[in-house]
């Protein structure tokens, strides 16, 4: 899931390839994600005026970033353990 500004949470099934996570053309900036995968992986988050987090398991539960604190996450990066 994931905590895009003036919209909330919104949860997703089924991800492929061309899925978008945030939104295009609404100037809106996404604060927070979640990922669960059945592949073990980590992830973490670049946020706005911040930097990075620490690594965070992909267990639908760790949350990257932090919603509704007005601050953008610039990059996610993701990889399997």
């Amino acid at each position: 899931g994931r905590y895009v500004d003036k919209q909330g949470w919104k949860r997703f099934k089924n991800p492929g390839k061309d899925t978008v996570l945030g939104t295009t053309g609404k100037a809106l900036k996404m604060e927070s994600v979640t990922i669960k995968t059945s592949k073990p992986c980590k992830f973490r988050v670049h946020i706005q005026d911040v930097g990075w987090t620490a690594w965070l398991n992909c267990d639908g539960k760790s949350l990257g970033g932090n919603a509704k604190s007005g601050k953008r996450l610039e990059a996610i990066e993701i990889k399997r353990v």
